[in-house]
């Protein structure tokens, strides 16, 4: 499986989720914890303004409230 996280520039931040692994809330926390380091890097001016959101789907993983928190 690949994790994919894109905007109108191109790919900002991609993932491979190996065979067996279980994508549950702590697993796509480390994925939004290597994401937020990539945009640091890669897209300083939407780091520097903060105006940046994440849209996803409605996976358990995904609305745990500790993603939400993050």
């Amino acid at each position: 499986m690949l994790i994919c996280f894109f905007d109108t520039q191109g790919i900002v931040h991609r993932e491979f989720v190996l065979r067996g692994q279980i994508v549950n809330q702590e697993f796509y926390l480390g994925v939004l914890k290597r994401l937020r380091e990539r945009v640091r890097r890669t897209r300083p001016e939407l780091w520097r303004s903060g105006e940046w959101l994440i849209h996803h789907d409605n996976a358990h993983a995904h609305t745990a409230l500790q993603i939400r928190q993050f």
